[in-house]
C-alpha cells in the first residue's frame, strides 16, 4: 500500500469497510442486467469518494477475488485501499436468538494475503453429524450437501454450508495462535448490539 502524504495534515476520508458485491452468498439485493458494472459505477460516483473499501463475504474470499482484478485494472480510481472482510458467525447466540457476527478485516499489503488468509480459514472447524468441516469452499460445499442430504449445484450447496457453519471462540483463538501471519495482518471486529 502506498502512503499518501497531505501537507495540510490529518484529514477525514470516507471508508466503507462492509460492503457486499453482486452475487454475494447471502442477501444479494443487487438487480439489473449488469449488476457488477452498476456496483462499480456507484462506487466511482460516490460523494464524498470512497477511499477504502472492505469487500465482505461470508466465510470465503470469492467476492474479494472477483473485485480485485477490477481494482488492479484501475477501474475504481478513487479507492486507494481494497481489503477483504470475511464475515463469520459465532456458535453462541445473541439476546434475540440470532448468532453473533464477527468480521475478519485482512490487510492486503502482503502479495500472498489471499493464500495466507485461506490457510488461516482452513483451520476454522465446524462439526455436523459426527463430521468435521473446515472453512474452505470445498468443505463448505460438502457441509451443505451433508445438511441437505442431497447434492444440487455447488453454489446452492455453498450457500447452505455457510448458513450452517458457526465458529467457536476457542477455535478462533487456536487458529490465531497457530498463525503468526494472521495475528499480524487480520483485525477482528464484532459489531455492537442493535437492540
Amino acid at each position: 500500500m502506498n502512503e499518501i502524504f497531505n501537507p495540510i495534515g490529518s484529514i477525514w476520508h470516507r471508508w466503507d469497510p462492509h460492503i457486499h458485491i453482486p452475487g454475494t452468498l447471502k442477501n444479494d439485493n443487487y438487480k439489473g442486467e449488469n449488476p457488477l458494472d452498476e456496483f462499480v459505477q456507484r462506487i466511482n460516483i460516490s460523494s464524498p469518494p470512497i477511499k477504502a473499501l472492505g469487500i465482505t463475504e461470508y466465510y470465503v474470499l470469492d467476492g474479494y477475488e472477483k473485485i480485485l482484478p477490477i481494482f488492479n485494472a484501475g477501474k475504481l480510481p478513487n479507492v486507494k485501499l481494497l481489503f477483504p472482510n470475511i464475515e463469520l458467525r459465532f456458535a453462541v447466540n445473541a439476546g434475540k436468538g440470532s448468532p453473533i457476527n464477527l468480521h475478519l478485516l485482512v490487510s492486503p499489503e502482503d502479495p500472498e494475503h489471499i493464500d495466507k488468509t485461506k490457510r488461516f480459514l482452513r483451520d476454522l472447524k465446524f462439526k455436523y453429524d459426527s463430521e468435521i468441516y473446515g472453512c474452505t469452499n470445498d468443505e463448505l460445499i460438502k457441509l451443505g450437501a451433508a445438511y441437505l442430504k442431497k447434492t444440487t449445484d455447488n453454489q446452492h450447496l455453498l450457500k447452505t454450508g455457510i448458513e450452517q457453519f458457526k465458529v467457536s471462540s476457542d477455535n478462533l483463538q487456536e487458529a490465531f495462535s497457530n498463525h503468526k501471519w494472521a495475528r499480524e495482518n487480520i483485525l477482528v471486529a464484532i459489531p455492537a448490539s442493535k437492540g
